[in-house]
């Protein structure tokens, strides 16, 4: 009897051993498998033709053992890299490039932002004691090219005021303020193209009239007065404003011409 209970015991004994031993194996299985890159997202937004210095992290140089930039712009993806010994990848070829500031922090240095420049940057530094990983989603502000004229369409005089290629669009308004109809066309490269077209009541002069355009790219907003452009025909008014018709200013112009010959 007690052989049978000791040959019991030590079959347990040794299933339990086997169950340790599978334990153990599958705990050292995940402990030395690498853990998922944890990104913090950040989004930042500069002005076209600006200097950029995109930092990846907080920490010094000193204690970098190396820091690579992941970049995916729109039309090609490319790396830059830089190692504590000097070493320097560089995929890009644009004049990007990795330096470090006065207080020994590293930043990715972009001359000349463009829209070219817009993209996903995704930095990953290692060092000693850990890594830092961030993803910065940069865009550009681009100032629009501004324009407005008059334009005679049947009887009635129509001022058009447009923001053309702005990023992000402008914001057109009128003074004094009227019922304006306002349409927007988005380029390939994201800017935008805004009108604004406002008819002219008959009371008014247009000369009264300003277009106002904002965006965030100037400090101060930039007023336009719609002047007519070359080849059409002007109102005419009186000190009071009175209208002359379209045909009355031709007739006009017709007598003029017969008492010149």
């Amino acid at each position: 009897m007690w052989i049978y209970i000791v040959i019991t015991l030590l079959s347990e004994g040794w299933c339990l051993a086997q169950g340790n031993t599978n334990s153990n194996t599958s705990v050292i299985s995940n402990s030395t498998a690498s853990p998922p890159k944890v990104y913090v997202n950040r989004k930042a937004v500069y002005n076209l033709g600006s200097t950029v210095e995109l930092q990846c992290s907080n920490r010094t140089w000193i204690k970098t053992m190396f820091v690579i930039w992941d970049i995916e712009l729109k039309h090609k993806k490319c790396r830059i890299s830089l190692s504590d010994d000097g070493q320097r990848g560089d995929s890009c070829n644009d004049g990007k490039s990795i330096q470090n500031n006065s207080n020994g922090h590293l930043f990715l240095h972009i001359p000349n932002f463009s829209a070219s420049d817009v993209g996903a940057y995704k930095c990953e530094l290692v060092y000693t004691g850990g890594n830092d990983n961030y993803i910065t989603e940069v865009d550009v502000t681009a100032p629009p090219d501004v324009s407005a004229w008059l334009e005679r369409r049947s009887n009635k005089m129509v001022a058009v005021c447009r923001a053309e290629r702005g990023k992000p669009a402008a914001n057109i308004s009128w003074s004094p303020a009227g019922n304006d109809s306002v349409t927007q066309q988005q380029d390939p490269d994201g800017s935008v193209t805004v009108e604004s077209q406002l008819e002219i009541p008959e009371h008014m002069d247009p000369e009264n009239l300003t277009c106002i355009v904002r965006h965030q790219f100037w400090d101060q907003e930039k007023n336009l007065v719609p002047k007519l452009r070359e080849g059409q025909v002007s109102l005419c008014w009186t000190h009071e404003y009175t209208k002359f018709s379209f045909d009355q200013v031709v007739s006009g112009i017709f007598i003029s011409n017969l008492l010149v010959l």
